[in-house]
């Protein structure tokens, strides 16, 4: 009987140090642990949970991993949610360089924007053309918005100083095999360029360039004192051949039985 108390007791004893071994395992495991915490390496399992947990939390704001004209602080701040001043309007690269920077910088200073968020509003008055000029900038190429101002000019301000003198309206020909259309917005858009020139001459110059009879005749009969007239009047023609020929086309088919 004294045997198995013995044993017993040696049981007791081999648990009790089991148990110190443990706890004093996780005692030194809690000091490391606290330790790693404050030279900055953490190795909390918990942490890493919770690590996990946000990265699978798709409500968390995300932004696309993608280059482009802005360097990261740019690209990335995080700017709070702003509207564009309704009179501030957008840029597609036909119109006056100098005068879309005013009006944008003007109104710009009246709202008390970030610096970042000057380049991002900036950037979305851009279209058509401007749009497609700005993603053509290099790589991280754009670190503030004195760099993108800079850029800007210097594109679209060469672009201004290739003005043409009035007569060169005439040179604004209708292309081999160009459409009526196709001719209209070019030359709105070359025109453009062409300071100083009476409306007048950029009628005359548009109708005796176009090369539609009908059209040509249609325009005479009318009297017309802006190009804004003359381009809306085109416009009307042209749907209504279009709506012609659309009419001629189902005449041409035989009727259903």
């Amino acid at each position: 009987m004294f045997k198995r108390l013995g044993s017993r007791g040696k049981s007791v004893s081999a648990r009790s140090d089991s148990y110190k071994k443990c706890s004093h395992s996780r005692y030194t495991e809690g000091l490391s642990e606290s330790e790693d915490s404050e030279s900055g390496h953490w190795k909390s399992r918990s942490k890493k949970k919770k690590s996990r947990k946000e990265e699978d939390d798709l409500s968390q704001p995300w932004v696309c991993e993608e280059t482009g004209p802005f360097t990261p602080r740019i690209r990335y701040f995080d700017f709070p949610k702003t509207r564009m001043p309704s009179h501030i309007k957008t840029y597609d690269g036909s119109e006056d360089p100098e005068d879309h920077l005013k009006i944008f910088q003007t109104a710009s200073k009246t709202v008390w924007w970030a610096m970042p968020t000057w380049c991002h509003m900036f950037n979305s008055t851009l279209t058509g053309n401007a749009r497609v000029w700005f993603d053509n900038l290099s790589t991280e190429s754009i670190d503030s918005y004195d760099d993108l101002k800079k850029a800007f000019f210097e594109n679209y301000l060469q672009q201004k100083k290739c003005i043409k003198d009035p007569i060169k309206l005439h040179n604004i020909k209708q292309r081999d095999r160009e459409s009526t259309e196709d001719f209209m917005r070019r030359y709105k858009l070359e025109s453009r360029d062409v300071k100083g020139a009476p409306e007048c001459m950029s009628i005359f110059g548009f109708v005796h360039e176009i090369t539609n009879p009908e059209l040509i005749k249609h325009l005479h009969d009318k009297i017309l004192k802006t190009v804004n007239e003359i381009m809306r009047v085109t416009t009307y023609f042209l749907m209504g051949e279009v709506a012609a020929s659309n009419h001629e086309r189902k005449k041409s088919f035989p009727p259903w039985k």
